[in-house]
């Protein structure tokens, strides 16, 4: 009888390991899920004024809502609008927060889209979340004339005379991104054609790494951001003129004037590199926190409550296949004491 009781005992140990070994493992899973740092990066200047407006505020909301409905991952959305400046709203898992703020949103000013790549590099710097991914979507016409100029670079005068050189330098500063961040860009057409048309889409198809798209279409676009982080390597020949002249002219011109000639048509002013090139954009950073969110919730991370509810679950599955398995034990015990 004691041999007896000994192997029944021994059985119901092996039990109550491998149960809690799989609720283990499968609690291990939950807590392994992404975490995606998503930053949405929205034109504003005047160009998207009337219906180019409306299409980006009806796009960049039902983006938002695919992504908070996804249940892959943590996710969590910055957006951060461009005009004349860059502005940056909290992270959120609001979509009604998200919306109103998108709803709210007014066309006016130039296009600063460096700022705006800056503001996400300045923003995950201080980013409160465990972060394994991070994703850079772009909507916009893709015309910059705002926060820096490079005269030499990929783009000449004879692909858009008068955005050329902002687009030398959004590229550097987009290609410098790529090998801690996946971009995707969207475009928002507005009303132009024939070479500015051409340059803008080609512009905003050689800033993204994972995916470009000349319009909306939701389900490729949010399968490009949650699929798993592989951002592109940066070029390794970089522009050949990497210092961004900022677009506000010094009060002293330079006295020395450039000693290369250009060799493409003239251009308006000297290359002059700014002094202190990283301060310069500082000011065109706006940090803006939403009149719907409470301020004392922002910085907070919301995966905590989550995590402590399944851990609780699976402690009182742990302890149910305990019980479980003990009642079946004494059963056990008592059939064979009936039979002896």
């Amino acid at each position: 009888m004691n041999t007896n009781v000994k192997k029944i005992v021994c059985l119901l140990l092996a039990i109550v390991m491998i149960g809690s070994a799989f609720l283990g493992l499968t609690a291990f899973a939950d807590d392994t899920k992404p975490v995606r740092d998503i930053y949405l990066l929205l034109d504003i200047s005047g160009s998207m004024k009337g219906k180019h407006m409306t299409r980006l505020k009806d796009d960049s909301k039902d983006f938002v809502k695919a992504i908070l409905n996804d249940e892959t991952g943590d996710n969590y959305i910055c957006i951060i609008t461009f005009a004349d400046n860059a502005t940056v709203y909290p992270f959120s898992q609001d979509y009604d927060e998200m919306a109103g703020i998108i709803d709210g949103l007014q066309a006016e000013g130039d296009s600063n889209m460096v700022a705006a790549l800056r503001a996400v590099k300045d923003t995950a710097a201080k980013s409160p979340h465990d972060v394994t991914c991070k994703r850079v979507v772009i909507m916009g016409d893709g015309l910059p004339n705002k926060g820096g100029e490079i005269a030499k670079g990929k783009y000449t005068f004879t692909d858009s005379p008068c955005y050329y050189k902002y687009g030398n330098a959004l590229y550097v500063e987009a290609s410098g991104m790529w090998d801690e961040y996946v971009i995707c860009t969207v475009g928002i057409t507005h009303c132009c054609g024939g070479i500015k048309y051409k340059f803008r889409k080609q512009l905003m198809k050689d800033i993204a790494n994972r995916l470009y798209q000349e319009e909306y279409v939701r389900d490729p676009l949010v399968a490009a951001v949650l699929a798993p982080c592989d951002p592109k390597p940066a070029p390794t020949e970089p522009a050949s003129d990497p210092e961004i002249i900022p677009t506000v002219k010094p009060t002293e011109a330079p006295t020395t004037p450039p000693t290369t000639p250009p060799t493409t048509p003239p251009t308006v002013g000297p290359t002059v590199p700014p002094t202190t090139e990283p301060k310069s954009e500082e000011s065109s950073v706006t940090t803006t926190a939403p009149t719907t969110a409470k301020p004392t919730t922002t910085a907070a991370p919301t995966t905590a409550t989550p995590k402590n509810v399944a851990q609780t679950g699976d402690t009182k599955a742990i302890i149910a296949v305990a019980a479980i398995s003990l009642l079946a034990g004494v059963g056990i015990i008592a059939t064979k004491k009936r039979e002896q």
